[in-house]
């Protein structure tokens, strides 16, 4: 018998004699019965029969530890066969173990490598278009930022769902912290892409991370072979680039600086994912004058939050984390509703051909369907095209110039006008200027604020209003909050006006107000009065 086998049998026999023991010396000194001597015999026979049973498992474990060994059998040793068998063996448990182990920790689905692998077999069996869809769970870098425990809660549960989801035969990998790949076999793509659009609605559904309660955001992305990539690694790479390319950059520029900041950021996305159906959210509008005319024109549509528990949260606040989110289109599209609903209640109220400016964001831009839903709500409210005006940022405007002059051209043609907002504050490019086809320039507050005592913003809103000129469209000069600024500004040229000299933002009703008025008075504003007293001081 070989040494190990033997020491492993001594070993058991020791374990045996160890516990009996004690039942004897318990029988000669105090004198106990013959049931206790039973009971001290049945033990001894129990551990003998352990000893048997281990005797087998000590020569198996002898040829194991050969066979690791690569120690070549004797070949007229009668367990030379068996000692081949267990190296074949062993060689399938170590590719077996190979594969149990490239599961993911949290989650348990198979990680990235074993896609791979996956796709390559698929691919050299059936040559053909097959597509990896990928999908992130954008909230655990968020809650992992203030919670890890919270994140990791969460992350499972985001994966337990998407597996249940799934249809049968689909293969599900974990491939990165918070993305996930699947893999659609035999499945025409555009099929596919169904399939992933239904699942993203069951994504978001309301879950429990036990001391979090919240509505998951969720981004989804595909590639497609041949047609995107040729091999299955770059299949499954270039799938999660689709989801880079998905997302906005500024999420990539915003970093939360605390825990605290992190949390409070968490709170305001979720509670604004509730905002709209629990009717919370309101529109301000800010008047907008004619200098020149002595006119109101019509006002700027601004997003306010009226949150039942914290009451009116700032826009500063909440206004970057909702542009930074997918809730974006949902509650832009609210907006442009709302703006042409009050917009045609004006025309009802025969206040005039007032004009609603309404702001898009970059993320906006990117919706291929922004243009017909525009037109839908129009017609809707029956608003004439010429009363909606959309503002966008110049770096927005920017982002995309192709897809940028593609939209302003179909939205111009529909009748809407277009104007870029807080001009001078970003990228001021006069290519994009000459070859964008928009109607309206609004000069920056920071080049308005004390223009009237800087040569510095005297010589660049004078260049502003020249170019608008040259250009043939509009301009206006946002944030005007002095008598000696407006004035300054209308003896350059400009003539349309907004800020706080003319009126604060006002409330649906208070704007009505406001434009009723003989005297254009609302809240202690005096627009048109200002204007006479204006007109008077510089001769017009």
């Amino acid at each position: 018998m070989p040494v190990f086998a033997r020491s492993l049998q001594w070993k058991s026999l020791g374990l045996a004699l160890a516990a009996a023991v004690p039942w004897v010396v318990a029988v000669v000194v105090t004198g106990l019965s013959w049931p206790v001597a039973g009971c001290v015999l049945v033990s001894a026979i129990a551990l003998g029969l352990l000893y048997r049973t281990l005797r087998p498992v000590a020569q198996a474990a002898h040829l194991i530890r050969t066979a690791r060994a690569d120690l070549s059998p004797n070949a007229d040793s009668d367990g030379a066969a068996l000692l081949l068998g267990v190296r074949r063996l062993l060689g399938q448990l170590d590719t077996l173990e190979h594969r149990w182990v490239r599961r993911h920790a949290i989650t348990g689905l198979p990680i990235r490598e074993s896609l791979v692998e996956r796709i390559e077999a698929y691919l050299a069996a059936q040559p053909g278009s097959t597509l990896v869809g990928a999908i992130r769970f954008n909230d655990y870098k968020r809650l992992a930022a203030f919670d890890p425990d919270a994140a990791e809660t969460a992350l499972k549960r985001f994966a337990e769902r998407l597996s249940c989801s799934l249809g049968r035969g689909r293969m599900l990998a974990h491939v990165d912290r918070d993305c996930f790949a699947i893999l659609f076999e035999a499945v025409e793509p555009a099929a596919a892409q169904r399939e992933m659009t239904a699942l993203c609605y069951a994504l978001e559904i309301e879950i429990d991370a036990d001391s979090i309660v919240f509505t998951p955001e969720v981004a989804a992305g595909a590639a497609v072979y041949p047609e995107d990539a040729t091999n299955a690694a770059a299949l499954v790479n270039h799938a999660l680039i689709s989801l880079t390319r998905m997302g906005s950059a500024a999420r990539d520029r915003v970093r939360p600086h605390s825990s605290d900041d992190a949390r409070e950021r968490f709170t305001i996305e979720q509670g604004l994912r509730l905002a709209v159906e629990r009717h919370e959210l309101e529109l301000n509008f800010q008047p907008v004058v004619d200098i020149a005319r002595g006119l109101l024109v019509g006002a700027e549509a601004l997003l306010r939050w009226r949150h039942p528990d914290i009451g009116m949260i700032e826009p500063i606040r909440f206004i970057p984390i909702l542009e930074d989110s997918d809730l974006t289109r949902q509650i832009g599209l609210w907006t442009l509703n709302e703006a042409c609903h009050a917009a045609r209640s004006w025309r009802r109220r025969r206040l005039g051909d007032l004009k609603v400016a309404v702001n898009l964001s970059a993320r906006q831009l990117r919706d291929a369907d922004l243009a017909s839903a525009i037109e839908r709500i129009l017609a809707r409210h029956g608003l004439p095209p010429e009363a909606l005006e959309l503002e966008l940022t110049e770096t927005a405007a920017a982002e995309d110039a192709g897809r940028t002059r593609q939209l302003f051209g179909t939205l111009r043609t529909l009748g809407v006008t277009i104007a870029i907002d807080d001009f001078g504050s970003g990228y001021s490019s006069l290519s994009y200027l000459k070859n964008l086809p928009f109607d309206k320039l609004k000069i920056d507050r920071e080049f308005v604020h004390d223009v009237d005592r800087r040569r510095d913003s005297q010589a660049i809103c004078r260049s502003l209003i020249e170019l608008s000129r040259g250009l043939g469209i509009g301009v206006l000069a946002e944030g005007a909050e002095t008598l000696e600024e407006v004035e300054t500004l209308q003896k350059l040229g400009c003539s349309l006006f907004q800020g706080f000299y003319f009126s604060k933002p006002l409330s649906a009703d208070d704007f009505v107000l406001y434009a009723q008025h003989p005297n254009g008075r609302a809240h202690g504003n005096d627009a048109r009065g200002r204007q006479r007293q204006l007109q008077q001081r510089v001769g017009t």
